[in-house]
């Protein structure tokens, strides 16, 4: 199981390299940013946008909460017009995760994740928050995340 304070310590790095890929980011022009890459998100803005609100959707799932498609569309790329944006609404949000991570205790960690996906799938029965476990395939719709490992749409 990965501590409480390595988990925060991890997310203050996650943090630290967000803010540096913004930075990057705001050097490009309005059509850079919006430029179809041919990639699995069609632009940098949209790449943006899916990488808050995966963030956003895990901290739901750690709060006891599933989100589904209605509210994932608040996230929608279309609705970051601007790199300033998308900065706001991940800010928000990464006030939200600190602090979780701030009362989130060892005994927490302990506890398995259950959780509706935003397909309206159940996941449950895997690895507690913190530990390793191996991932089932996306096409069953199942992700098996422990908090503070890797981020999954579904």
């Amino acid at each position: 199981m990965i501590p409480a304070d390595t988990l925060r310590d991890l997310y203050d790095y996650n943090y630290w390299a967000r803010d540096r890929q913004l930075e990057a980011c705001a050097a490009l022009t309005e059509e850079q940013f919006l430029r179809p890459m041919g990639s699995s998100f069609s632009s940098v803005r949209d790449t943006l946008a899916h990488l808050v609100a995966v963030e956003w959707i895990w901290h739901e799932r750690w709060r006891g909460r599933s989100p589904n498609q209605v509210h994932v569309r608040e996230f929608a790329a279309e609705t970051f017009p601007t790199l300033a944006t998308i900065r706001d609404r991940w800010q928000a949000v990464e006030g939200n995760v600190r602090g979780y991570l701030a009362g989130l205790g060892e005994s927490a960690l302990k506890q398995p994740l259950t959780y509706t996906n935003v397909d309206l799938h159940h996941v449950a029965d895997f690895a507690p928050r913190g530990e390793p476990s191996d991932v089932p395939s996306r096409s069953n719709h199942r992700t098996a995340v422990p908090v503070g490992s890797r981020s999954a749409r579904d």
